[in-house]
């Protein structure tokens, strides 16, 4: 059981006086969110959720789980939420949706070599072997324009399979699959093509409607966001990667 005594107001922002710890679910999507070589996680979105909730000094724990793990874990209240997630009409019945905490620019990565490849919209992909994530929910720009594409099961596979060209070119955030270059010393190997028609794409904290008093707590969340963003904090944390 959830409890929260609501007393007073700090900066405009309601706090719990005392709440049980909460629970957040993340698939490993650098650098948004990962675990370290230490096994403490990282990314910019796991710190701006531990940012918040220093600021709320709630008890916080994460969990890493395959995605579809952590889509039926959270929908079915054994997590607080989830993240790094998108709304979705699908979704609204299961989850109430944070602010944006970050973004993505979505893209093809293709191996430098292929310079037969021009991406910059949509249509352009209808002629290639495209790979895309399992399950992501970006994936749905490539169902909706009708763009066959390879699903690939976990992420870390996707690098590997894109080097022994499984497929023409990784559909995926460009921030994240620069990160995992540069992790993996592949960068000058690669090209990073943006896909201009698709919009930056806000990922949220999706709490789920299952966990007690689950609408409080994404008011709560979102009020310290747009505090810690006022402080530049959050954009401190998003220059450090």
């Amino acid at each position: 059981m959830f409890y929260a005594l609501l007393l007073g107001v700090s900066l405009g922002l309601v706090r719990p006086v005392f709440a049980e710890k909460l629970v957040f679910l993340a698939d490993h999507f650098p650098p948004y969110e990962f675990i370290q070589s230490n096994g403490e996680p990282s990314g910019f979105d796991v710190e701006v959720i531990q940012a918040v909730y220093a600021h709320l000094n709630i008890p916080i724990e994460f969990k890493f789980r395959p995605w579809k793990r952590v889509v039926v874990m959270t929908k079915s209240g054994q997590a607080t939420g989830m993240f790094s997630c998108v709304s979705t009409v699908k979704r609204e019945e299961f989850f109430e949706f944070s602010t944006p905490i970050s973004y993505a620019t979505l893209g093809l990565t293709v191996k430098k070599n292929r310079v037969d490849l021009k991406v910059s919209i949509k249509k352009d992909l209808l002629n290639l072997n495209v790979g895309a994530i399992s399950g992501f929910a970006s994936n749905r720009h490539l169902i909706d324009a009708k763009i066959p594409f390879f699903k690939i099961p976990l992420l870390e596979n996707a690098f590997p399979m894109l080097q022994n060209e499984r497929f023409d070119g990784l559909y995926l955030s460009l921030e994240s699959a620069r990160f995992i270059a540069a992790e993996n010393n592949i960068s000058d190997r690669l090209s990073f093509m943006p896909i201009t028609d698709i919009a930056p794409r806000p990922y949220r904290v999706c709490f789920s409607k299952k966990w007690p008093n689950y609408h409080e707590l994404k008011e709560q969340f979102d009020q310290a966001v747009a505090i810690l963003q006022a402080s530049g904090k959050i954009a401190e944390i998003h220059d450090r990667y």
